[in-house]
């Protein structure tokens, strides 16, 4: 965390916050809901894109496009 505050409600990470100048790593396969409530400044370095689970049951990438039609082929490698 460079700036801020993130902090997480939901999934086995709940009741995480973290502040400037700590880190934090999720296990892959992980779901959680995590934000910044006063703004902050993250560096994410990812293996592959997040999974965006969607309330109508789709599963999109952060450009609201489906991720298994983008993304599989690289996560079969």
């Amino acid at each position: 965390m460079l700036e801020g505050k993130l902090v997480d409600r939901e999934g086995p990470d709940a009741g995480l916050a973290v502040s400037q100048g700590d880190f934090v790593w999720r296990p892959a396969g992980s779901r959680h809901s995590a934000w910044c409530p006063e703004g902050g400044l993250i560096l994410a370095i990812f293996q592959l894109p997040n999974k965006f689970f969607e309330n109508d049951g789709r599963v999109t990438d952060i450009t609201g496009r489906e991720w298994a039609e983008l993304w599989s082929a690289i996560d079969r490698a």
